[in-house]
């Protein structure tokens, strides 16, 4: 798999942590399925809970490694700008949003 086609696996942080909060990558709806509300509706809730489950994992993942040393600030920085690309819904957008960026707040601040 190039590095073109690399998409995050939840739960898999390899060799430490490495933040995929900002690396999220929604499925596209194919042409023929444009105009149907029920797909539509199905990819939404799919690209939320991705989106949510993403986060929550950066966020567990922080924990253990928040007593390192070396722990680094990139999940707070991807926290920070988590892809919501995918989820249309504004109040949706704006709450995962809120919670991410609170999220990085309090992973700066070490708690």
């Amino acid at each position: 798999m190039g590095e073109d086609q690399w998409s995050p696996n939840i739960g898999d942080d390899g060799e430490g942590f490495v933040a995929i909060s900002h690396k999220i990558r929604y499925p596209e709806m194919p042409d023929t399925l444009t105009l149907s509300h029920f797909v539509d509706s199905l990819l939404q809730c799919y690209n939320i809970a991705l989106a949510f489950n993403t986060m929550a994992y950066d966020v567990s993942t922080a924990e253990r490694y928040m007593s390192e040393s070396d722990f680094g600030l990139e999940q707070a920085d991807a926290l920070d700008s988590i892809n919501v690309s995918g989820i249309s819904e504004r109040d949706i957008r704006e709450a995962l949003l809120s919670a991410s960026k609170t999220a990085a707040v309090w992973i700066r601040k070490g708690k």
